[in-house]
């Protein structure tokens, strides 16, 4: 085979591998890179939606609770409201009652004076005719007669004048039974009124009690959900804390720095906090085996983190809402590596170099945690691994064992 045939046959090999590594390799690459960062923007999404979900069912909860206090308040003034106007019917109607017994009392009494009348006109009339009246008249007793009939008018006038007077109190005491009568309708009208108010703000609060308890369900479901996502989160930081464990004992401490030789500085500004130490603490508990891997500080000014010494970057990573969220771990080169977890914002990339006390990244709250803080691991160098998780897939685990930080600060 001449040059060119060779020349020619090693460029189609090379034409082959360049097609398999593209189109065979590269795309499965791109395929799980993609998978992972979309898993991991899932899961934070989820997280997210969750804990917003769970405050507006807060909130809702807090003005439902309100409106209800507010419903029972003008509940319990209509119910006031109501036995008031209760009280007004009742005293309408004794008011009309001692009224018509009045009328019936004048009643009686002018049903005796007209017959009393009516016995006065009959005696008058029925006893004596006429004749006997003319000789009356002309008899020497004439002004007796007269006398005696005069006294018979008068008494007859009296009577009827009496019954003409109790007459119109009767009418009168019935414009009064009318006029009560018509107070009794308007404060009864009320009383439908205030009874239909109290059935619908009955109804209201009912309502609202109902949505009170729906919202508070749909709270607890928020909160269950929520809870199955830290649970999960929490599994992986038990894998973090396993795979840690795991490595205690296969390196020695004579083959790490001595504290001058290391020669390290906190890796936050002062002041701080330190809010949780290396090994068995009160919140250690939350991991398999109740180990913490390192410390956490908690900035009091500044929340720039710091390489803890000179070093090359030996890899970042974003773990998303579990584990250590966005991390850098520094290689030392004496043995030592430090890791820097739950960053906000990572200002290095791998393979730089780093002085002491240069800027590599802001505190912040991703991955595994409660509120802005930076964990700061040590890492035996030989037993450095980033190892993918045996829970999600497509998440990457920093690990190896660990040593207490406070032995090089």
């Amino acid at each position: 085979m001449n040059k060119t045939g060779k020349k020619n046959l090693i460029l189609r090999y090379l034409f082959v591998v360049i097609f398999l590594f593209f189109i065979l390799i590269k795309p499965d690459t791109i395929y799980a890179t993609n998978t992972k960062e979309e898993k991991l923007k899932d899961l934070k999404n989820k997280e997210t939606k969750y804990r917003n979900l769970i405050d507006l069912k807060k909130t809702e909860e807090t003005v439902i609770k309100h409106q209800i206090k507010e419903l029972e308040s003008q509940s319990k003034e209509l119910e006031t409201n109501i036995e008031k106007n209760k009280e007004k019917v009742r005293k309408v109607e004794s008011e009309i009652q001692k009224v018509k017994n009045k009328i019936a009392k004048k009643n009686v009494v002018l049903h005796s004076q007209k017959e009393l009348l009516k016995k006065i006109l009959l005696s008058k009339y029925q006893t004596a005719s006429y004749d006997n009246s003319i000789k009356r008249l002309f008899s020497p007793s004439s002004s007796e007669a007269f006398a005696s009939s005069d006294r018979i008018e008068q008494t007859a006038s009296k009577i009827h004048d009496m019954v003409s007077l109790m007459t119109k109190e009767q009418i009168v005491l019935k414009k009064n039974v009318s006029e009560l009568e018509d107070r009794k309708n308007d404060v009864k009208n009320v009383q439908f009124d205030l009874n239909e108010q109290n059935l619908q703000l009955e109804s209201t609060k009912n309502y609202k009690t109902f949505l009170a308890q729906k919202t508070s369900a749909e709270k607890r479901s928020f909160e269950n959900k929520l809870d199955e996502v830290l649970m999960e989160q929490l599994q992986v930081q038990n894998e973090i804390n396993s795979l840690s464990t795991a490595q205690i004992g296969t390196f020695s401490l004579s083959d790490l720095p001595s504290k001058k030789e290391a020669n390290m500085i906190n890796p936050v500004k002062k002041p701080f906090v330190i809010t949780q130490g290396y090994g068995k603490t009160s919140y250690s508990h939350h991991y398999k085996g109740g180990h913490h891997n390192g410390i956490d500080f908690a900035a009091r000014g500044s929340k720039s983190i710091l390489a803890a010494s000179d070093g090359v970057i030996t890899a970042t990573g974003n773990m998303g809402r579990y584990g250590y969220g966005h991390w850098i771990a520094i290689d030392h080169l004496n043995g030592l590596v430090t890791l820097y977890g739950h960053l906000s914002i990572v200002g290095v990339s791998k393979g730089m170099k780093v002085k002491k006390g240069a800027h590599i990244g802001i505190m912040g709250t991703t991955g595994f945690s409660t509120g802005v803080h930076l964990h700061f691991s040590v890492f035996a160098q030989k037993t450095f691994r980033i190892i993918e998780s045996t829970k999600v897939k497509g998440l990457y685990i920093p690990s190896g064992g660990t040593v207490n930080p406070a032995m090089y600060l």
